[in-house]
């Protein structure tokens, strides 16, 4: 259960909110992305695997790293009861590190294809110098751990977002129509 008395309700209310709106993204980019699995025959092609990891990793992500406008979603955010729901967080968070916001020379690696050349993984002879990267992919299978999570998380945070919208709607002498919810920094 999360800390209820915090030194800046709204904020905290706030946070926890935007996380919610954050995971929810990711979670129905990979209900798309699902779709867009079962309805492909064959190989996925590479730039549609990476377009779709790339928006629910960063969309995943975003409440995880720091920011100017509400900091870090607290430590037991990142904790998973299920050992695979928790790997399948620190790989995510991994790769919006090493791939997705950042380009971590150590993962993306160049690799110079001069004329004449066999091609790895195509078959075929360069036609002339070229270059491309190499990075780790995720395979398209790993989106059904990367769906459960995200229903994981956007489970908990709706449970508190909801208990403290309840909690600060009693307490809080409000308007009786809807209002925007502002805090002092």
């Amino acid at each position: 259960m999360i800390k209820r008395s915090h030194p800046n309700p709204e904020l905290n209310l706030y946070k926890l909110a935007l996380a919610y709106k954050d995971i929810s993204a990711a979670e129905l980019t990979c209900e798309g992305y699902k779709k867009v699995i079962l309805n492909t025959v064959g190989k996925l092609p590479y730039d549609v695997n990476y377009a779709f990891m790339g928006s629910i990793i960063t969309s995943y992500s975003r409440p995880f790293v720091d920011n100017k406008s509400t900091g870090v979603l607290p430590g037991q955010w990142r904790k998973f009861g299920d050992p695979r729901l928790q790997a399948t967080h620190d790989t995510i968070i991994k790769a919006r590190h090493e791939v997705y916001a950042h380009s971590d020379s150590e993962v993306s690696r160049l690799w110079l294809v001069p004329a004449g050349a066999a091609m790895k993984g195509i078959g075929r002879i360069a036609p002339r110098a070229s270059w491309k990267f190499h990075t780790y992919e995720i395979p398209p299978y790993a989106i059904m751990d990367y769906h459960d999570c995200c229903k994981d998380l956007k489970r908990r945070l709706e449970e508190e977002v909801s208990t403290l919208v309840e909690e600060y709607c009693a307490q809080k002498n409000i308007p009786k129509e809807e209002f925007e919810l502002k805090w002092k920094v």
